[in-house]
Formats: structure tokens, sequence, C-alpha cells
């Protein structure tokens, strides 16, 4: 037997690591509740991966759902802990005025903000209206902000060839400044130029021109239908792997223990998440338009967990809910890991041999804060029936 404070990413042992932590199987931000017990995961380790589960929440695909679906910061499901995608160039479909915005729970929404072209000398202003603000104090308050991004105020940039080299975008959300731009110049020098020219424009103004400029005010707060958003991100895929093969390791030792996912099979994965290498390898290529299990034509997991739920008329998985499903092929052991559904599932090769192979799931239905195996989804339908006999 191995020993209990054994990491299972890095094999290290007390004392050569700390175990006062405990890991999310799955992880917290996209709503998993469970915890491997104390000694499965190294403190080290948890670090580590605390910062890439950073990036996987904010920058990757993963982001997106979140902003669209939930949930929130650390898995909360209230409207005041729900997730913003970041903020990127939205545009009127109606009216052709761009600006900036975000999704929240899939709605959009829209952040005060000022185009300029320094080529014509236009500049119009798109602000959101607030209940029982008028729009003069809206316009008073956004010139004050505007003030700020010449002192001390943090600048996120957001670089979209959409916009031409005279085109600036000047956000403000969240005490903090966007500007986005045309990716061919260079950062430092947007930067201090729409510094620049905000102090010249804002605080040597006179009078008259600014009631001039209040005339440019542009409601861009618009509903999902009337807006197009121009969404992109950047993030290291190796790491976005990493933290999917990840959770079918933590998921696997929450199945089976940490002495099953400590044996040697496991050595190959276990180093290559622990150390980084190159993840791709262990990942299949899936085609999906193929007829494959998971084809929707053929019948996918995810359709025949519904079409179970359909006949016994219990709904144990809402939408958007994760699955870590384990089987073997030819005698490898293999993981299917289905985040937010699991129509387009990653296949992960855990082991290229093993004596005993898996089939078992870890279910997370994220919106009920429900989380079991593949028996105990199973036996829950069989209570249902007893009970329905009963009656």
């Amino acid at each position: 037997m191995y020993n209990t404070s054994t990491c299972i990413y890095s094999l290290k042992s007390i004392p050569n690591a700390t175990f006062s932590n405990q890991e999310h199987v799955i992880p917290a931000c996209i709503g998993g509740k469970k915890k491997l017990p104390t000694g499965y995961v190294s403190d080290e380790v948890n670090a580590l991966f605390s910062k890439l589960e950073l990036e996987f929440a904010r920058k990757t695909e993963i982001a997106w759902m979140r902003a669209v679906y939930g949930p929130g910061k650390r898995g909360s499901l209230s409207l005041q802990n729900a997730t913003e995608s970041e903020i990127h160039i939205v545009e009127d479909i109606n009216g052709g005025n761009i600006g900036l915005g975000y999704i929240k729970l899939g709605e959009p929404y829209g952040v005060n903000s000022i185009f300029i072209n320094k080529n014509s000398g236009e500049v119009r202003f798109s602000l959101q209206p607030k209940e029982d603000v008028t729009h003069d104090k809206l316009f008073i308050n956004f010139l004050d902000q505007l003030k700020s991004l010449c002192v001390d105020k943090p600048v996120n940039v957001i670089p979209n060839d959409r916009l031409s080299e005279s085109e600036y975008i000047l956000g403000f959300h969240s005490g903090k400044w966007y500007i986005a731009y045309n990716p061919i110049q260079n950062v430092e020098t947007v930067v201090q130029g729409m510094s620049q020219f905000v102090s010249a424009v804002i605080e040597q103004t006179p009078n008259e021109k600014v009631n001039e400029m209040r005339e440019g005010i542009k409601n861009l707060s618009i509903h999902s239908s009337q807006i197009t958003m121009d969404m992109s991100t950047k993030f290291n895929v190796n790491d976005y792997y990493r933290i999917l093969a990840k959770i079918a390791l933590n998921c696997l030792a929450h199945l089976k223990g940490d002495d099953f996912v400590l044996q040697s099979e496991f050595d190959s994965i276990r180093k290559a998440i622990y150390n980084g290498e190159a993840m791709g390898k262990y990942f299949d290529q899936m085609i999906y338009n193929t007829k494959n299990i998971f084809d929707k034509e053929q019948g996918s997991f995810g359709d025949i967990f519904r079409h179970t739920e359909s006949q016994i008329g219990q709904n144990l998985l809402s939408d958007h809910y994760h699955c870590i499903f384990f089987f073997s092929v030819l005698g490898k052991q293999k993981c299917a890991i289905g985040l937010y559904g699991f129509d387009r599932p990653h296949i992960l090769n855990l082991a290229e041999a093993t004596t005993e192979p898996v089939f078992d799931a870890f279910i997370c239905n994220w919106r009920t804060e429900t989380e079991m195996d593949l028996l105990s989804y199973i036996m829950s339908f069989h209570t249902k029936i007893d009970k329905s006999n009963e009656e």
C-alpha cells in the first residue's frame, strides 16, 4: 500500500511535501464542490494549478461558457457573483455605432465609452443609462473618469483590426480603463497618445466645445438581438489540456482512490500534467461529424442520460452539466471529458495498458450542486421506480 500522503502528481511525500489543503475534484470555478481527501494532492501542486485554473476560467472557451451560463465566482449561482466575459468591441447592427461591452449570464451589457477618429476629428460618446441619473450627469461623470486616464488608472488594451489606424475606443468599467485600437500600432504609443488626447480635449476644451460633445452622446444600451460582438481571446492551449487532464485524474482518484492512480501505469500522464509537457499527444483528435459513440446520430453518452431521465420523469441533469466518463478500448484506459454538456468531449488517453479497466463516470450538475458517480446516478432511478410502485 502507498503512503496516504503521497501526491498523485508530484509523487512527493512527507516531509518533502505538505498536505494542509484539499483539491477540488472539479474546479470550483465551474461549479465543483466535492474535494479529494487531504493527502492526495500536495500544497505545492495545489498552488501550481490554482494559477493555471485562473487562466482556464478567464481566458479559454470556458470563460465564455461561464459568462453565458454560469457559474460565477467560486461556483456561486447568485446573480451578484455572476461571471462577466472580457470586454470586447460591440456594434449596434441598426445604427452601426460601435462601442465596448461584455456578456453576463448570456445578456450583453454596454460599457461607458468614447469613440475617437483622430483623422476626421470625430468624437462620439456611448453612455449606458441608469435609473434616476440624467444623461447630463452621466456625461459629467464620464468626463471626470476620462481625466483619471492621465493620472493613475491601469489600462487594459484590446487590439482589434476592425478599427482603422486612426480609430480608438476608450471605455471605463469596474474601475479600469480599456483602449481598443488597431494592432498594427505600438501599444505604448497608443496608450501615451490617448492620454495626451484626453488631456488636450477634456482639460483644455472650452465649455462650448464640451456642450457640442454632449450632442455626440449615443446610447449603446442594446439587446442581444441588436448587436454583434467581436469575441476573441488568446490562451496557452497546452495549459488548457493540462487542466482537462488534471480534472480527469482527480475524478479517477475520487472514484478509485489514491492507491489506484498511484500505480505506475499512470506515471506518463501524471508526469506530463505536473511538468507541463506537450499534452496534445495524450488527446485523441475527434472528428465530430463521423459516426461514433459520441455522434448525435448514434446517440451520445449525454443523449443516453437524457433518454433515461425522460423515461423515468426525473431530471437529475440540468443543461450544461459536466461529465467525466472512463472507458477502455483495446486495453487502453481512456477518458471522455465533457464540460458544459457531452456533445463535444475531449478524449484523453490515461494509460496505454491497464490491468484493471475502469468503466465509470463522475457527473457534476453544478446548477443543482449535485455530484455523483455512475452507480449513484443509476440507483437514483431505481429508487424513483420503487417509490412509484409503492404508490
